[in-house]
């Protein structure tokens, strides 16, 4: 029984390795030739969002120094998130160079609490503009970059490495007792979308943390991502087949399909990064198309994703749609997230959020 026992947790274990060697974000997708093509319109529109101090724009400004942009650090991850989806499969060292130069922004203009504010301007003067969206998924998004970036075999600045500290402080700051974040500490609603990214950088920065030597923000990252996981399952309604957005601070659910943004987009995050329910997907579809359009919200993009979970003709008609859909970017309007997104879904369908 000795024997037999030892081989089953052998096999075990080789199982597990295996699907988790499967699931890596490091694991290339093999494309089409359309595709190839999309991932390369997309890498295009997502350089020419970055700015010569290696800020990333929302659109890309060109050669004209007076022109409009708005930097969101956010949405500016997801693009840093694409070029090492890149760098994963081309080892383009040019990408790797672009995520150090946007780590470095984000080192020298974080605010003090650890989060990161937006920037308003002209390509050539630009100033914080004194707002942020929510404090715990723009740590969160750093920390899942600076994780990343480590793992591909970019190096970590002093600045950088203080920074992905200030960002696990700061997730720290609006942490409740039950291990979910509120978005800010006057702002107490615990969102899906927001707890499921914190998860996703806390085990990037956990893995960031031990390599750069700090064992204690390691465990308190590692510690304070698995509370997380176990919490996720909890926005799941039965009753409804669907996921909560949303759990306020009386501790109520907040459900139902009335926007496609939060509440449409939340089902395609829980269905990602959460459980791939085919009913939701279903409830989903049916009351919602993705948005079309420089600045959509839940659009094709995020579709895929979701729908590489579930697999099979879903994910195939996606992947389709997405190169119909990219074929309509325009370079100087579409914001950098979505071609970033794009990338992301054709590359890795939903595995570069790790769970």
């Amino acid at each position: 029984m000795g024997v037999a026992r030892k081989l089953l947790e052998a096999v075990a274990i080789a199982a597990w390795a295996g699907f988790c060697q499967a699931r890596s974000p490091d694991t290339p997708r093999p494309l089409t030739g359309a595709e190839e093509q999309t991932v390369a319109t997309c890498l295009t529109l997502i350089r020419g969002c970055q700015l010569p101090d290696g800020a990333f724009a929302q659109a890309a400004p060109g050669d004209k120094p007076a022109a409009a942009v708005w930097i969101a650090p956010y949405f500016a991850s997801y693009a840093a998130l694409a070029l090492l989806a890149d760098h994963a499969r081309t080892k383009n060292p040019d990408e790797l160079a672009r995520v150090r130069r946007w780590l470095v922004w984000c080192a020298k203009n974080q605010s003090v609490n650890g989060y990161w504010n937006d920037f308003e301007g002209t390509a050539a003067v630009y100033a914080n503009n004194g707002t942020v969206d929510a404090w715990d998924s723009s740590a969160a998004l750093f920390l899942l970059v600076a994780g990343r970036y480590h793992r591909a075999g970019g190096q970590a600045t002093p600045d950088i490495t203080a920074a992905a500290r200030r960002a696990l402080a700061c997730l720290a700051t609006v942490t409740d007792r039950d291990g979910l974040t509120w978005a800010k500490p006057d702002y107490k609603i615990k969102y899906l979308m927001d707890n499921i990214e914190v998860r996703a950088g806390l085990r990037s920065g956990a893995e960031f943390f031990a390599a750069a030597g700090s064992p204690v923000e390691a465990k308190q990252a590692g510690d304070q991502a698995e509370r997380i996981g176990r919490r996720l399952r909890d926005f799941w309604l039965p009753a409804d087949a669907l996921f909560a957005h949303a759990l306020n601070r009386q501790g109520t659910f907040e459900g139902g399909l009335h926007k496609p943004y939060p509440h449409g987009l939340a089902q395609l995050f829980g269905m990602a990064f959460v459980a791939p329910d085919r009913t939701a997907w279903m409830n989903v579809t049916r009351a919602f198309s993705p948005e079309t359009g420089p600045a959509a919200a839940p659009g094709a993009e995020w579709w895929l994703i979701a729908a590489s979970r579930l697999g099979g003709r879903e994910t195939q008609a996606w992947r389709a749609k997405m190169v119909q859909e990219v074929a309509s970017f325009n370079p100087q309007s579409v914001y950098v997230y979505r071609p970033a997104l794009a990338v992301l879904a054709l590359l890795e369908g939903a595995d570069w959020m790790p769970e």
